[in-house]
C-alpha cells in the first residue's frame, strides 16, 4: 500500500446544518496532499491529481511521525502573518521547478502540512473504520511540523457562522460514521463555502 497511489476522497456542496451525527472542521485553502510515512517521517507527497510533489515541498519531508508506517490525508498550506491560508502565496510556491529556487522559498516562504485523516498505521489498513476512530489514531501521533486538525461535534450553523467572520474559506461536515473512500465522492462528507453574490445594474430598453 505504500507504494501506491491513493485518490483521497471527496466532498459534495452543502448548505450548513447541524447533526450530532457530524463532525465539522475548517475547510483549509491549499492543495489537499496524501502523505506517505516510513521509518517515522515523511517520505513521500502525492497530490489529488496523483503527481508526486516532494520535491516541491522539501520542508515537509523528513518531518518526524510517530509511526514506523502510515498514510496520512490533509492539505498543505501557506500561511499568512495572521495564521490564515493564503491561496495566492501557495501558488507561488505549487508552480516552481528550479531545485535552487524550490530551496530558496522553502527558507523564507515554508508550508504547513494540516492533517485531517489516516488511511494507514503500522500494517493496518483503516478505511473501513468510522471516521472517529480514525481520529483517535491521529490524535495519539505527536508530528512535528504538521499542525491537526481540531473539529467540533454538531453545531455546523453557529462554527460555519464562526469560522468565515475570520476570514477562512468555509468548513467541512463528515459523519462520525464514516469509512474514508479512496476517489469517492460522497454525503458522508459536505463542503460548505459562503455564498457569493453580485451586485446587477438593470438596463430598461
Amino acid at each position: 500500500m505504500m507504494n501506491r497511489q491513493i485518490s483521497p476522497m471527496l466532498a459534495k456542496a452543502s448548505a450548513p446544518f447541524d447533526n450530532p451525527d457530524y463532525l465539522f472542521e475548517i475547510k483549509w485553502d491549499g492543495e489537499r496532499t496524501i502523505a506517505f510515512v516510513e521509518n517515522r517521517k515523511i517520505v513521500r507527497l502525492q497530490n489529488r491529481s496523483l503527481q508526486d510533489v516532494s520535491t516541491r515541498y522539501p520542508e515537509i519531508i523528513g518531518s518526524p511521525v510517530e509511526a514506523e508506517e502510515a498514510i496520512l490525508d490533509g492539505e498543505i498550506v501557506l500561511l499568512d502573518e495572521t495564521g490564515k491560508p493564503s491561496f495566492s502565496k501557495l501558488a507561488q510556491r505549487s508552480h516552481v521547478q528550479d531545485l535552487f529556487k524550490i530551496r530558496l522559498l522553502s527558507k523564507a516562504m515554508p508550508v504547513t502540512y494540516v492533517t485531517f485523516d489516516i488511511l494507514y498505521r503500522n500494517g493496518q489498513v483503516l478505511t473501513g473504520l468510522p471516521l472517529w476512530e480514525r481520529k483517535k489514531y491521529l490524535s495519539v501521533m505527536k508530528q512535528a511540523a504538521i499542525l491537526p486538525i481540531f473539529f467540533i461535534e454538531g453545531r455546523g450553523r453557529i462554527f460555519f457562522e464562526t469560522i468565515t467572520s475570520m476570514g477562512y474559506e468555509g468548513i467541512m461536515a463528515k459523519r462520525m460514521d464514516s469509512p474514508y473512500l479512496p476517489g469517492k465522492r460522497s454525503d458522508s462528507w459536505l463542503k460548505m463555502k459562503p455564498q457569493k453574490s453580485a451586485i446587477c445594474n438593470v438596463i430598461g430598453l
